[in-house]
């Protein structure tokens, strides 16, 4: 489930079936093994019904890595690979960070992280973010996911406008402490992560 908030506005279900998740999830799994080894597992989401957390194999996705392009490269191939197991659409994610783990210094091997940030309608999906581990041979490691799965957009035209929702965060700052706020930062726009019944 996902809403948009400038202040919380509306709520918008994820399209799949709950009851069906489990079975796409496990046909996926079955495939990933069958063509990059069986010691992939899943973690799975109780409120999307989707993978929070792909890890266990070693699926390669590039040569090498042998720096942030090439990581960015091979992560976006490793979310390809693995977006009928977390439910992600590609196109609605961003890589926001790339990080080298020099870990061959302490006797692992040399690793990369890249951050995704999920946009839908042109929004911001709050606290929504998708990690890619990759080693620098160019496997696929670990693919962990915050973001809203089976969406692929959402309308946003906020409820209120930026005045309003400064007026309506202002009345509820003044219930809460008794005090009229002595500043506002301007309101931002952007979607936000929900439950409705159980669900995401």
């Amino acid at each position: 489930m996902i809403s948009i908030v400038l202040v919380p506005l509306f709520v918008l279900s994820a399209q799949s079936a709950g009851n069906t998740r489990a079975e796409l999830a496990a046909e996926a799994l079955a495939t990933l093994r069958a063509e990059h080894g069986a010691e992939w597992q899943v973690v799975t989401d109780t409120e999307t019904g989707f993978a929070e957390l792909v890890y266990g194999g070693g699926a390669r996705v590039a040569d090498r890595v042998l720096d942030e392009t090439d990581a960015r490269l091979a992560a976006d191939r490793a979310l390809a690979l693995t977006a009928s197991l977390h439910g992600v659409r590609p196109a609605s994610l961003a890589a926001e960070r790339v990080v080298y783990l020099p870990l061959g210094m302490i006797g692992s091997s040399d690793k990369w992280t890249v951050r995704y940030g999920q946009r839908l309608g042109g929004l911001e999906v709050e606290g929504a973010q998708v990690n890619v581990l990759l080693d620098a041979s160019g496997r696929i490691l670990s693919v962990q996911s915050t973001a809203v799965p089976d969406v692929q957009s959402i309308p946003s035209q906020p409820a209120l406008s930026p005045e309003s929702a400064l007026a309506v965060a202002g009345d509820a700052f003044l219930t809460r402490h008794g005090i009229q706020a002595a500043d506002a930062s301007r309101p931002l726009l952007l979607a936000r992560r929900s439950l409705a019944d159980g669900r995401r």
